[in-house]
């Protein structure tokens, strides 16, 4: 019996978190299906953008898309804008025109654990700590489109993960990386 958010959509939404919660929280052993957060999406305040930590799941969620985001005003400097990390795995998760930032605080971009056959796209990231982490054998397929780590000193952790592709840019380099993976792809 699994907790279920299932053909939900979260459409032009603005939410704010106080400085001792995520602005998202999802549950352990929720399940999501076809989940969308689209529109203009602000994610102000909090410890994490989309905190969503799962140890107790027993399926597989699948199709949950995050679009047009900007997490900001975060003064948790071991925060993420994403956060996913799933007990039974997340098939195809997609990002798109997520803008993470902390103009002046310390924050990181996108942690993920578990996923498959997902994407990464159009991705800002305003830091100088933790760009993108997918950095797990439990990471498969993971294709970064566009993703822009713009601050010197930030890092994109993929230690681990298979079948990373795509291209990424992190200030200090020119021009972007390119990768087409079929195994291990570590940086």
């Amino acid at each position: 019996d699994a907790v279920a958010l299932d053909h939900t959509t979260f459409f032009n939404c603005y939410f704010v978190a106080g400085s001792s919660h995520p602005v998202i929280t999802v549950a352990t052993g929720v399940v999501m299906q076809n989940v969308h957060f689209t529109g203009a999406q602000a994610w102000v305040g909090g410890t994490y953008g989309l905190y969503w930590n799962d140890t107790t799941s027993s399926q597989t969620s699948l199709n949950v898309d995050i679009d047009n985001v900007r997490w900001e005003q975060s003064t948790n400097t071991s925060g993420y804008s994403i956060w996913i990390s799933t007990n039974s795995g997340l098939v195809n998760f997609s990002t798109n025109r997520v803008f993470s930032t902390g103009w002046g605080t310390a924050i990181n971009g996108i942690y993920l654990r578990n996923v498959n056959h997902s994407e990464i796209s159009n991705f800002s990231y305003n830091g100088a700590q933790v760009c993108v982490d997918i950095a797990s054998p439990t990471n498969t397929q993971i294709a970064l489109h566009n993703v822009n780590c713009a601050t010197y000193g930030s890092t994109i952790n993929m230690a681990g993960a298979t079948g990373v592709h795509g291209d990424w840019f992190r200030a200090g380099t020119w021009p972007p990386y390119n990768y087409i993976m079929a195994d291990v792809c570590a940086e």
